[in-house]
């Protein structure tokens, strides 16, 4: 299981990864839902899974644009 730190942008046009940083364990990302009713939180973790081929889940930061994600758990 590896800890990855996210800054998220939510309210895009697509989903994307921005940029990798410190061997892709800072990811920049782009996500087309808004930040309401956990529907960016949603939208990330799937889009992270499909891209990284590994499960993904919030640690912390629920809330904000940076989160702490879990990768491989």
């Amino acid at each position: 299981m590896t800890e990855i730190l996210v800054h998220v942008k939510p309210g895009k046009k697509k989903n994307l990864i921005l940029r990798k940083e410190r061997g892709g364990e800072e990811l920049f990302v782009e996500i087309k839902a808004p930040a309401k009713d956990g529907k960016a939180n949603l939208e990330l973790v799937k889009f992270l899974k499909k891209e990284l081929g590994q499960q993904v889940r919030i640690k912390s930061g629920f809330s904000g644009k940076d989160k702490i994600l879990l990768v491989g758990i």
